[in-house]
């Protein structure tokens, strides 16, 4: 269990990281020109400099609102199911390959009529470092990625200066085939669901850090400590199904069957509703230990051993308990380096058991004790 919880919470992190790129819509970059029309360029880096993505742009109107990228199998099995709708051109080497995240008519119709836009478009996917096609508030630009990585000891205008060269054509093309489309500047009337779906990933990405916050609340070392989940996690789990049933009526009423459809409920399942269940379990566990109003037990019991595990960065604290009343509580217990000083293998120790009020037994306190006599355990 303890590493099913990790693992949601390493997919909770990736998910947030992806949705804050999601959620930024709009281009920012450092102007160059490379000795013909000028455009601006972004680098991305991660860790130890290493280049993630560098996007090329170019300046346009802000008349369309919309993304393109290689249509994947996810977006297919949605379309399939009838979960998401995309616009058909009825050219199939088009629709076959990319995918249209928008539903402006406006461009839509563009697309279908305009030949060259269409052409535009392939041309820039047919190098396989493009990942997508952006367009929103004043430009229009490239996203590649699959950066060598060897780029990552040079400047970002050495990298991006080559890849600019790669695709201004194809994305000037593109850029005037937009322009000639003669639209009025953009209003969310005529895209109503990308707004919609920007407050419900917005919506999603507060659970989930929540959720996260939630997780190392709960990992920490210190006292009061649950030991056992059993009913904190039932509640737990039944608060996460409201909550995905919410925010899933919520995307049906928002944003219905639309482009964008699968990847919002994508995000609800893979962000809100992991961190619904971290948030939902740090809640329940406080409530448990608020509400118990049962009289302490105090149980005394060996120390069999205690000892320590060092990692790369610090250093971990166990006790291991000989015996206890209840055989769900774990025999080590990690604590903090401060209890850890005050124990030798071989000592006794008190622990001050709690009842629960959902009945999921908790610790308040370990101390020194001069006997090792058991008592009964609660409930």
């Amino acid at each position: 269990m303890p590493w099913l919880r990790f693992g949601l919470l390493v997919l909770v992190l990736t998910r947030i990281v992806f949705l804050f790129g999601a959620l930024r819509r709009r281009f920012a970059g450092k102007r160059a020109d490379g000795g013909g029309e000028a455009y601006e360029y972004s680098v991305s880096r991660g860790k130890n400099r290493v280049v993630t993505a560098v996007r090329i742009g170019l300046d346009l109107p802000d008349t369309q609102r919309f993304l393109l990228r290689r249509e994947g199998l996810l977006d297919r099995v949605a379309k399939w199911l009838g979960i998401a709708r995309e616009w058909q051109t009825h050219d199939s080497s088009f629709d076959d390959a990319i995918f249209i995240l928008s539903d402006d008519r406006v461009l839509l119709e563009a697309l279908s009529f305009d030949r060259e836009l269409r052409l535009a478009a392939e041309r820039l996917f047919g190098n396989p470092q493009v990942k997508s096609i952006e367009c929103a508030r004043g430009y229009v630009w490239v996203t590649l990625h699959k950066i060598a990585p060897g780029e990552k000891g040079r400047t970002d205008e050495e990298i991006a200066v080559p890849l600019a060269a790669g695709v201004r054509p194809n994305l000037a093309t593109l850029r005037d085939r937009l322009r000639a489309i003669g639209s009025r500047p953009w209003t969310d009337d005529r895209d109503p669901a990308l707004e919609r779906e920007h407050w419900l990933l917005i919506a999603t990405s507060v659970i989930g850090i929540a959720g996260i916050a939630a997780f190392f609340w709960g990992e920490g070392l210190g006292l009061p400590r649950q030991l056992v989940f059993a009913a904190i996690e039932s509640h737990a789990m039944l608060l996460t199904l409201i909550a995905g049933a919410i925010l899933l009526a919520l995307l049906v009423s928002l944003i219905g069957r639309t482009s964008r459809t699968h990847l919002v409920l994508m995000e609800i399942l893979l962000v809100a509703l992991p961190g619904a269940w971290f948030a939902g379990r740090a809640l329940y566990t406080l409530e448990n230990e608020r509400l118990d109003r049962a009289p302490v037990t105090q149980y005394v019991t060996r120390l069999a051993d205690v000892y320590t595990r060092r990692g790369s960065r610090s250093t971990s604290y166990y006790l291991v308990v000989e015996g206890w009343p209840d055989e769900r509580f774990g025999r080590e217990l990690k604590v903090r380096a401060s209890v850890y000083a005050r124990f030798r293998a071989g000592d006794c120790a008190r622990f001050d058991l709690h009842r629960g009020y959902f009945g999921d037994p908790w610790l308040s306190a370990i101390e020194p004790d001069d006997g090792c006599a058991g008592s009964t355990p609660p409930g």
